[in-house]
């Protein structure tokens, strides 16, 4: 990923002669606009853009990782942007990119650590320099790197020794271990990582072996670096979760990811399709497909898309649930997390009742702030019962990392 290029280009394609009356037809609505752009570039899609209007989108799509794709449909002439539109582009896309570079940069220091742990590298860079044509068409603004669960502790230690903080002391000794989906440590000069045990949280993390991940791990070059990174059949899929479960298939950056391994990268299909349902999740890969293809105007290889159609007519009641779960604003809800006490080993739910009832008091002093510890633990019990009823958004555990990310 280099710094210059494009960015050039875009300075010099601002013009003041264009047409300051914008057409009706230049005008789609939000998310279709991010769809659409979240296809330039990619082999086999037809999208249609906007060409005028971009000024008021432009913070929306760095902020959605796409101001790399944006500029490649400037150079493209799919777009047309005046000068202060070209220039509100440089500014917003330039920052991105060095943040991108920088946590590329970082995986050098970042070396023993993961080795230790026999980490993997999730989405970001991976993506960028395994699969997409530039690597500056997929920026990251965070490092995602899952471990397994037993490394969890050595490798959050590791990373402290490095100067990453952590977000919140342990609600309980296995908590990370055990319960979280991930934790995410940020440094004072400006990085974040997602340290992962699991690729989602909830019922569906008991059916995927973390350990198996790591075992088929691939190597993917960035220059003269090369990062441990799943299988492209086990990434593909991550791919689709992080859509579905991760975002409730709203940001585009993933769709593209789904579709650009699908077309790039050397998966073998029917494998992915069969670790898919032993692990639990075929018709949420399924509809990832089929929104891909509905997205993007294209019609996946391998035949996907036929594979996606019949998936999910044959979908059984069980997992319609899941996939309304996994779409429903409320899939992080303190009544979903209660929910979870009656799944997993016993080891997992003790260690989650205890988090949500009688977390250790550095966690309670951390949320609730100082004060005697039976009012912090009624005022927490309250609180607790309340979300619970109302199908509020969780305290308990750990936050789950989420926005714009890698």
């Amino acid at each position: 990923m280099t710094a210059g290029g494009p960015v050039e280009s875009v300075r010099s394609a601002g013009s003041d002669g264009l047409d300051a009356q914008r057409r009706d037809g230049d005008r789609l609505d939000g998310l279709a606009v991010l769809e659409a752009l979240a296809g330039v570039g990619l082999p086999g899609a037809s999208v249609e853009l906007p060409r005028t209007g971009w000024g008021e989108r432009i913070e929306w799509v760095a902020t959605e990782g796409l101001s790399g794709l944006l500029v490649r449909a400037v150079e493209a002439g799919l777009v047309d942007l005046d000068r202060d539109e070209a220039a509100q582009l440089v500014g917003a896309h330039e920052p991105m990119l060095v943040r991108s570079l920088r946590h590329e940069v970082e995986l050098v220091r970042l070396h023993d650590v993961m080795a230790d742990a026999n980490a993997v590298v999730l989405k970001g860079p991976a993506f960028a320099h395994g699969v997409y044509a530039d690597p500056a068409d997929r920026l990251f603004t965070d490092l995602d790197v899952l471990v397994a669960p037993r490394s969890m502790q050595a490798a959050i230690e590791g990373l402290v020794a490095l100067g990453y903080r952590r977000p919140w002391p342990d609600p309980t000794p296995r908590y990370v271990e055990l319960v979280a989906k991930a934790m995410c440590l940020t440094h004072p000069e400006g990085l974040s990582i997602d340290l992962h045990r699991t690729l989602v949280p909830g019922p569906l993390e008991r059916s995927i072996p973390t350990h198996e991940i790591l075992a088929e791990a691939v190597q993917i070059k960035a220059g003269a670096l090369s990062m441990r990174a799943p299988s492209w059949e086990h990434h593909l899929i991550e791919a689709a979760l992080h859509g579905a479960v991760g975002h409730g298939f709203t940001r585009p950056i993933a769709l593209r990811d789904v579709a650009q391994i699908v077309v790039t990268a050397p998966v073998d299909p029917q494998r992915m399709l069969a670790v898919a349902e032993e692990w639990g999740v075929g018709l949420l890969v399924a509809e990832c497909i089929r929104r891909v293809e509905r997205i993007f105007a294209m019609t996946l290889p391998h035949g996907l898309g036929g594979w996606a159609e019949g998936r999910a007519m044959s979908a059984s009641a069980h997992e319609r649930q899941l996939l309304a779960a996994c779409l429903s604003p409320a899939r992080r809800s303190a009544a979903l997390r209660l929910s979870e006490l009656r799944g997993g080993s016993w080891r997992r739910r003790l260690e989650l009742a205890r988090a949500l009832v009688v977390p250790a008091p550095s966690y309670l002093r951390h949320l609730e702030g100082p004060g005697a510890l039976p009012s912090l633990y009624l005022t927490r019990w309250r609180t607790l019962a309340s979300r619970a009823r109302n199908g509020a958004a969780p305290t308990p555990a750990a936050p789950t990392p989420g926005g714009a990310g890698a």
